[in-house]
C-alpha cells in the first residue's frame, strides 16, 4: 500500500513539475552526453593501438645456406612456443623484392649488386598477452641460441617508446574517465538537489502530518532514477546520431580509421553507461534529500 501510494505521488509530482523535470534531464542527459562521447573516443582510440600492436613482430633472420630439412625444424620449434600467434616464411628473394617496392623510385641503387643480401627469416605474429617488452625481450633472448638464427631483429627502441605511449595513454584515459564520472554525478547530485528544494515546503508539511522519511524519500529516489536513466538514454541517442553523421558524411576519414575497427559503444558500454546513470540518480537523491528531512 505504501509504495503503491509512493509511486502515485512520484507521478503526480512528475508532471506537476514537469517543467523542472524536463530542465533536469536535459542538465544531465548533457552530463552524460559528454562521458558517453569520451567513452567513443577511447574506445576507439584503444582499438587503433590494439590494431597497431598487431604489427609488433620478431623476425629470425636464418644463417646462410641453411638447409631446409633445418629451416623447417627451426620453423616447428619456433611454432611450438606459447609467445607465437603466426609465423611466416619469407625466402631472400620475397625480401629482396619487398624492398625493391618500399625503395620504388629509388630501387635502381640495389642495380649495382652483385648478389641478394637479404638474408631468409622467419616473421613472428606474437600472442596478445606476450606483446610487451620483457616478453619480447625474454623470447628474442632464448630463440637466439636455436640452431640456424643468424640474428632475432624486433625493433627494439621502436617497441619501448609505443609500449610508453600506450601505457600513459590508457593512465589518461583512466584518470579523465574518472574526472568526467565525477563531474557528472556532481551535476546529477545538484540537479537532484535543484528539484528537492524547490519541494522543501512540501516536504515539512508531509513530515508534520506524520509521513516517515522512508516514505519521503521513495518518490524522489524514484524521480532521480527516472531523470538519471532517462537523460543516459537521450544523450546514447544523441552520440549514435552524431556518430551516423560521422559515417555516412564524413567517409574519407571514417574509411582511414575503420582499418583500425573503429565502432559504436557495444552492448556492454552502453548497459555500464545506464546503469551508472541509475546508481548515481539513487547516490544524488539520498545525499541531497538527507538535508531537507530535519524539520
Amino acid at each position: 500500500m505504501q509504495w503503491g501510494f509512493a509511486f502515485r505521488l512520484f507521478g503526480q509530482n512528475f508532471r506537476s513539475n514537469r517543467n523542472l523535470n524536463l530542465l533536469s534531464v536535459g542538465i544531465i542527459a548533457f552530463a552524460f552526453l559528454i562521458l558517453g562521447l569520451f567513452l567513443l573516443v577511447a574506445k576507439n582510440l584503444d582499438q587503433i593501438a590494439e590494431k597497431w600492436g598487431e604489427q609488433i613482430q620478431v623476425v629470425i633472420f636464418l644463417k646462410d645456406g641453411t638447409s631446409e630439412p633445418d629451416r623447417k625444424a627451426l620453423e616447428k620449434k619456433v611454432r611450438e612456443r606459447r609467445e607465437v600467434k603466426g609465423l611466416a616464411y619469407v625466402t631472400s628473394e620475397q625480401a629482396y623484392s619487398r624492398l625493391k617496392k618500399m625503395l620504388q623510385d629509388r630501387a635502381s641503387v640495389l642495380d649495382g649488386l652483385n648478389q641478394n643480401p637479404l638474408p631468409a627469416s622467419l616473421e613472428i605474429q606474437l600472442d596478445k598477452k606476450y606483446r610487451n617488452l620483457a616478453s619480447i625481450q625474454a623470447f628474442a633472448g632464448e630463440v637466439r641460441e636455436f640452431a640456424g638464427v643468424k640474428e632475432v631483429f624486433f625493433g627494439q627502441k621502436w617497441l619501448k617508446n609505443f609500449l610508453a605511449i600506450l601505457r600513459i595513454f590508457r593512465i589518461l584515459v583512466l584518470a579523465i574517465g574518472g574526472l568526467i564520472f565525477l563531474a557528472s554525478g556532481f551535476i546529477i547530485y545538484n540537479t537532484v538537489k535543484l528539484t528537492v528544494y524547490s519541494r522543501r515546503e512540501e516536504i515539512g508539511i508531509m513530515k508534520l502530518v506524520g509521513a516517515t522519511d522512508s516514505f519521503l524519500r521513495i518518490p524522489f529516489l524514484l524521480e532521480g532514477v527516472t531523470q538519471a536513466v532517462s537523460a543516459s538514454i537521450i544523450s546514447i541517442i544523441i552520440l549514435w546520431i552524431c556518430w551516423l553523421i560521422f559515417r555516412n558524411f564524413l567517409q574519407v576519414p571514417f574509411l582511414l580509421f575503420s582499418q583500425a575497427g573503429i565502432s559504436f559503444l557495444d552492448s556492454g558500454q552502453i548497459l555500464m553507461l545506464v546503469g551508472s546513470a541509475g546508481l548515481l540518480g539513487i547516490l544524488g537523491s539520498m545525499v541531497s534529500f538527507q538535508e531537507f528531512l530535519k524539520v
